[in-house]
């Protein structure tokens, strides 16, 4: 994407940061909302939104120096990475274009997010290296926690990728024609 879309000050403002008393209601209202939500496509989107929720907590977090509240972030962030990828099994729809579309919308949001982690990545890298009152204890465990929940996104493009080439095997035995060209005609929609 544009430089603009991945500029972490693209990225939502943190509500309730993971260092205030009132963060276990912030994310028990979140479950409920979950709770609330219809249909996998519609699930999926919203956990995508409370993962760049988490997202930007762990950016101020770190930024603060406060990398306990930090790491509180990063397990949340971790479990609605694991949760997105269950729920990606259950994308479906009888007409296999139309299964394949809604895996495109959903990758093209996985891939925004992505570019946000990275954006934050780096920013906190630049941090951790004129940062002089951080240990390198201290560095080395934000340099951990970073490539720990990059990795989880990072499984999820992969695990999204699998799911519509798989979509497009079925376009193929039902239709005779070839997923990438639906694919493509799609994304120029």
């Amino acid at each position: 994407g544009t430089a603009q879309e991945t500029n972490s000050s693209n990225l939502t403002k943190p509500g309730i940061t993971p260092d205030s008393f009132l963060y276990g209601i912030d994310i028990a209202l979140e479950g409920i909302a979950l709770a609330l939500t219809f249909g996998t496509e519609a699930r999926i989107e919203k956990r995508l939104k409370h993962a760049e929720e988490r997202l930007s907590e762990i950016r101020q977090m770190a930024l603060e120096n406060k990398i306990e509240h930090m790491t509180k972030a990063k397990i949340k962030l971790e479990e609605i990475s694991e949760k997105i990828k269950e729920d990606l099994d259950d994308i479906e729809d009888n007409d296999s274009e139309e299964e394949l579309r809604k895996e495109i919308k959903i990758e093209q949001k996985i891939k925004i997010l992505d570019d946000k982690i990275d954006e934050v990545e780096k920013e906190i890298k630049i941090k951790i290296k004129v940062e002089g009152e951080l240990t390198d204890e201290q560095k080395d465990l934000i340099k951990q926690l970073i490539n720990s929940f990059e990795g989880k996104f990072g499984e999820l493009e992969i695990e999204i990728k699998n799911k519509k080439n798989e979509t497009k095997i079925k376009i193929k035995s039902e239709t005779g024609r070839d997923g990438d060209e639906v694919e493509k005609e799609i994304k120029d929609e």
